[in-house]
């Protein structure tokens, strides 16, 4: 605050100062004695208007007295002490205490307590009511008794040493919010005071004999601040223990100001980030739009929120993709004015993979729907109306929803329809229909064999309202289903008539006969595979699709445990289906023969088998191989099934875990007389390539029959094949005028041996 004091020429004179004095100047001017009365009626005045009239000597000049009086009053903010002053005469002499008696007189009904206290004991001279109710005491009670006994003895000591401090050195000291445990106007248990204690002249003795003590009550703002702070910390505890991360940037360059825990572990750089651009703390946001972002909040002053907003966050040395909710909001001061950003986000990272994956197996399931060429229906109870998706009326010849009448008189069994149809709003039937009918297309004219399975829905009063379900078109299946067993029968007679002419022919029939009766056993096993092992993963992909339709409505969520049963069973069916075509085209082809490296082969079968040898940590020892005459691609195939059962059939330890598989494969020539006896001699020499693995091995009696096709020694949960594999390799080796056998025990393994003829 500025204090100027503006004379006029005949104050000038009197008080020997300019016309615009400050107010150090004019209170030199004064004596001593005068300096002190005049900073405490100035310091009163502070607080409140009042009149004033006041007689003080000049200093340097002890027969110079001036008399002002005037009052202050606040003009424009300012305090402004106007008055007049005049030269008087000198005083009669009189005490210190009597000088204070107009102030006392004055400030006695004033909201800032006085006391004067005397230098011997500090007891109590004079009090007006303030100062009493201030000390939960009366005016009475406070007059003549010590000032020190209403101070805790505990701090008696150290204040006595500080006023006697004042007393000596004539400086003013200051204690602000001193608590008294006494009652106060709000009824507190405890309130406060800042307290002035102002040392008084006494000219007499020409020292300071006197204090005057100014006790103005805080109690509100203390209580006040204490109430801000205690709400600022409860909300710096919200903050902090927030899963929301929360920061506050301040300024163009966005500073933290404030950031809680949750942004701390997001920044990953620890706790001292505190005063630092947001770019130094996190310098990979470079090229995001978080500070374009940052920028327009700032400026423009308006929120910004947006869900699943990718960033790219460096967390433990590495860069990851991240999704967050965020909410950008301006903070402006009273002016307006824009001076930081507060930030909200949420890591939703999980959430956001989840709907990811939730759609993509929505997706799957659309696709495994359409994979198998099915269709959608419904069926309304209560109006009995058909509604269905757009693949089936390419069935049925109608796109919008039909009546059961309608529906009867395209199907060529209706009765089968609506003996299904009674018993799937049956109570107490399985609630399901399934029924495979005829149907003809009215527009085609055209017959179709559909199947349909679906689940009957019902309400609250267990009455049926919808049925609800999957329809596939199986014409072709059925088709194929009757050539098949057509051909079968065809083909035992026709081998039945051939093995009776055989049996009077010579070596070479024999042998012949020999080959059309391998060809009808693979006939009659692939009979018995599409009439039965084919149609297993079709099945169990209706009964998963019948879960799916029992759950859809109840949860409205994809299983995606059934989803990833229709994969399984789909591609197992997909799988044998492969098999069966290898197999045939090497049981059909004629092997083109030339001169084939074996080293070469087994280099590509490394090549296509790559990832499971990885994954296994397999450890191969190959020998110098010799070269052959034979099909180059048959070749392959024998060794890559070969070796992919190496792998496939490791054992384990111990503790369950699997065992490094360790192949080792060999050759050495041997003559025509060390032959296994079904091997029909065509040369003299012959190559012995051997395979031998530490698997878990099968028991001997199996040697022959693991070369059946679809021959299994183990369940498909256990490992995973389609019984094919070696099938194909003793294939191979007959093409090529060899022999394959197997030598094994369980749990030491298995030695495959493959004869091939040698050129020498």
């Amino acid at each position: 605050m500025t204090k100027t004091l503006h004379a006029d020429a005949y104050a000038q004179q009197l008080l020997g100062v300019s016309a615009n004095a400050d107010y150090q100047t004019f209170l030199d001017s004064l004596h001593p004695s005068s300096q002190h009365q005049v900073s405490q009626l100035i310091e009163q005045a502070l607080y409140e208007e009042i009149p004033i009239d006041f007689t003080f000597q000049r200093n340097g000049d002890s027969n110079q007295w001036i008399r002002w009086w005037g009052a202050s009053e606040r003009e424009a903010g300012s305090l402004v002490l106007r008055g007049v002053a005049q030269a008087v005469t000198p005083p009669a002499p009189s005490n210190h205490f009597n000088s204070l008696q107009p102030l006392f007189e004055l400030s006695d009904d004033s909201v800032v307590g006085l006391a004067l206290l005397d230098e011997n004991d500090f007891t109590y001279l004079r009090v007006n009511t303030c100062y009493a109710t201030l000390s939960g005491s009366t005016v009475e009670k406070l007059l003549g008794s010590s000032f020190m006994r209403t101070i805790p003895e505990t701090k008696r000591v150290d204040l006595e040493k500080s006023l006697r401090q004042v007393l000596s050195s004539g400086e003013v000291l200051r204690v602000n919010e001193v608590e008294i445990p006494l009652k106060s106007p709000e009824k507190r248990s405890s309130h406060y005071v800042d307290l002035t204690y102002q040392p008084q002249w006494n000219e007499d003795s020409q020292r300071y004999t006197q204090l005057l003590v100014l006790a103005t009550d805080v109690t509100g703002q203390v209580y006040m601040r204490r109430e801000l702070e205690n709400q600022r910390a409860q909300l710096e505890h919200v903050i902090q223990s927030a899963p929301v991360s929360i920061a506050r940037l301040v300024g163009p360059e966005f500073k933290l100001s404030t950031v809680n825990q949750a942004f701390i572990e997001i920044a990953g750089k620890g706790p001292h980030i505190l005063n630092k651009p947001l770019i130094e703390v996190m310098p990979e946001i470079e090229g995001q739009p978080f500070l374009a972002l940052l920028e327009e909040v700032y400026t423009e002053q308006h929120v910004f929120e947006q869900k699943a907003l990718p960033a790219w966050i460096v967390e433990k040395g590495q860069t990851r993709h991240k999704f967050f909710n965020v909410c950008y909001a301006p903070l402006a001061n009273e002016d307006g004015q824009s001076y930081g950003v507060l930030c909200f986000s949420i890591d939703v990272t999980d959430q956001v993979k989840l709907q990811k994956r939730i759609e993509q197996s929505s997706q799957s399931l659309q696709n495994a729907v359409d994979l198998a060429e099915l269709g959608t229906w419904t069926i309304h109870v209560e109006d009995q109306l058909l509604s269905f998706s757009p693949s089936v009326s390419r069935w049925i010849g109608f796109s919008s929803p039909l009546t059961f009448e309608q529906i009867n008189t395209m199907a060529l069994n209706a009765r089968v329809l609506e003996e299904a149809f009674r018993k799937a709003l049956s109570k107490q039937g399985k609630r399901r229909l399934e029924v495979e009918f005829e149907i003809v297309n009215p527009q085609t004219k055209q017959t179709y064999i559909l199947y349909a399975l679906g689940t009957t829905q019902f309400n609250e009063q267990d009455r049926a309202t919808y049925l609800r379900g999957f329809v596939r078109d199986v014409t072709a299946e059925r088709k194929m289903q009757q050539v098949l067993e057509s051909k079968v029968e065809d083909r035992t007679r026709q081998l039945a008539t051939s093995n009776e002419n055989l049996q009077a022919s010579n070596e070479e029939l024999v042998l012949t006969n020999e080959h059309l009766s391998r060809s009808n056993e693979s006939l009659e096993q692939f009979a018995f595979i599409a009439s039965h092992d084919l149609q297993e993963p079709l099945r169990k992909i209706r009964q998963f699709c019948d879960l799916l339709v029992k759950y859809y409505n109840r949860d409205q969520v994809l299983n995606e445990t059934y989803l990833d049963r229709i994969r399984q069973s789909a591609s197992r069916m997909s799988e044998l289906v492969s098999d069966l075509l290898a197999f045939s085209q090497i049981s059909n082809a004629t092997p083109k023969l030339k001169d084939v490296d074996l080293n070469k082969i087994l280099e590509r079968v490394q090549e296509n088998l790559f990832v499971s040898l990885e994954e296994t940590q397999a450890q191969l020892q190959i020998a110098p191989l010799p070269k052959v005459m034979g099909d180059a691609l048959q070749l392959e195939q024998l060794w890559q099934n070969l070796v992919s059962n190496a792998l496939k059939f490791s054992s384990k330890d111990q503790t369950g875990q699997k065992q490094t598989p360790r192949i080792v494969i060999d050759a050495q020539i041997v003559p025509a007389s060390q032959l296994p006896n079904p091997l029909q001699v065509k040369a003299k020499r012959y190559y012995q390539l051997s395979i031998q693995d530490n698997g878990v091995g099968f028991e001997e009696k199996y040697a022959e029959r693991i070369f059946g096709v679809f021959q299994r020694l183990h369940g498909k949960a256990e490992f995973k094949g389609s019984g094919i594999g070696l099938s194909i390799c003793q294939k191979v080796a007959h093409n090529h005028g060899g022999l394959i056998t197997a030598e094994s025990q369980i749990g030491k393994g298995a030695l495959f041996n493959v004869y091939l003829p040698a050129q020498l």
